[in-house]
């Protein structure tokens, strides 16, 4: 990153797009401090995910996935955060042969470089014991498994060795004034930086924005069950059904394939028929114990009761699944997952507001593409103008934030 300097720079939000944007500004040697609401970084998304480095669908997310992949590999020596050296594969699961085999062909037509490959009910059940019989599958070479937390705790760390400052249990927000981010406020105290750099997530457009107006990243609650299983997965499952936006076969256009977020009333169930069967193994330690299995997924616009749901998850697996009961339930996990309009991170300069850096809105795609993000975010920051990210990523795209929206004077950041 050959470009102006600035003096110092704060990122609000200790996820895995706000630790590497700190970590690639440190190695430029720019004073960085990271705030993070929560007690560590990994709070919330990035600690809470299904644990798999995959490809989206999406071309435009396909770019964000390899460099966040090189991204990762990179960093292997200094911080122990390692892929396995092939993936796992994804096995997409029906009991209707038919819709497979057409599912099969559209994700081969639209996706022409995945090696997709159709799996008879004998042949699925030899390729993945687990399985219950009569399923139809295919399969195709994606998915990086990982433990949830530790790409952006690798970050972190490489950030702090770099010379970062990583501030936790603290909620910060942006110092601005007549259309200049100054810097911070934490707890009614304005810290000056050069520029502010908003990675929070769902929370992003909030921390801008107090209006409400503008509010192009939104919700989507995900609840994994976590599964002792005998044995581990051999590949990550999910069920494959007409116009479900599962991973490898909903439409690559991302305003199309966004999954509508169910609304819940307080104390209401999600209906069954808006939850997915995915079933995502964690890395397995060389001759240690067999680690827990993530089994999803939901999308809803608020928050369900994650321990209610989970049983729900396991009765919806059982057609995939026969043998689980939910005794094997060994934890549970949730997550808002933040996801803008149109499925697409927002990258760049906030407009309207100078000296003021977004980076957010990846969705189920965080640990995916968020290095990747974080590059461009490093990147905009340091040049001081949006120039490398993409216009179909730009935050610009989504309008400006309200031109009142900003904390008073002296009112408290918390």
């Amino acid at each position: 990153m050959n470009a102006r300097r600035p003096a110092d720079v704060a990122v609000i939000g200790g996820g895995i797009i706000g630790t590497a944007t700190a970590a690639f500004l440190a190695d430029a040697g720019v004073s960085v401090t990271l705030y993070e609401s929560g007690p560590d970084v990994a709070a919330a998304a990035s600690g809470r995910n299904a644990g798999q480095i995959m490809r989206p669908p999406d071309p435009v997310l396909v770019a964000l996935y390899r460099t966040s992949v090189s991204a990762y590999r990179a960093i292997a020596d200094a911080t122990g955060f390692r892929l396995p050296s092939e993936p796992m594969g994804v096995m997409a699961v029906s009991a209707d042969g038919d819709l497979v085999r057409r599912v099969a062909a559209a994700v081969a037509t639209a996706q022409p470089d995945l090696r997709v490959e159709v799996l008879e009910p004998a042949q699925t059940i030899a390729a993945e014991p687990l399985l219950g019989p009569g399923l139809t599958a295919f399969r195709v070479p994606l998915g990086y498994p990982v433990r949830p937390a530790d790409a952006t705790h690798a970050f972190a760390a490489l950030a702090r060795a770099r010379g970062a400052s990583i501030v936790t249990g603290v909620r910060a927000r942006p110092w601005i004034e007549a259309g200049v981010a100054l810097g911070v406020e934490v707890a009614g105290e304005r810290r000056p930086a050069a520029v502010v750099v908003v990675a929070a997530g769902f929370w992003t457009p909030g921390l801008i924005d107090s209006t409400g107006t503008w509010r192009p990243i939104r919700p989507m609650w995900g609840v994994i069950a976590e599964l002792a299983l005998p044995i581990a997965p051999r590949h990550v499952l999910e069920e494959v059904t007409p116009d479900a936006p599962l991973l490898l076969h909903h439409p690559l256009s991302s305003a199309e394939a966004l999954p509508p977020a169910t609304e819940l009333a307080p104390g209401r169930e999600v209906p069954d028929a808006d939850l997915l069967f995915t079933l995502n193994p964690a890395p397995q330690p060389p001759g240690g114990p067999v680690t827990p299995t993530g089994l999803g997924g939901t999308f809803t616009a608020n928050e369900p009761d994650p321990h209610r749901l989970s049983r729900t998850l396991v009765r919806n697996a059982r057609p995939y699944l026969p043998w689980l009961d939910e005794r094997q339930i060994a934890g549970v996990r949730a997550c808002p997952r933040p996801t803008s309009f149109d499925g697409r991170p927002l990258i760049g300069r906030v407009p309207g507001i100078e000296g003021l850096v977004v980076a957010a809105g990846n969705g189920g795609w965080g640990i995916s593409t968020g290095p990747a993000t974080a590059r461009m975010a490093a990147e905009a920051t340091m040049a001081g103008h949006d120039g490398g990210v993409p216009a179909e990523l730009l935050a610009s795209r989504f309008g400006l934030p309200a031109a009142d929206s900003r904390p008073a004077e002296g009112r408290s950041a918390d």
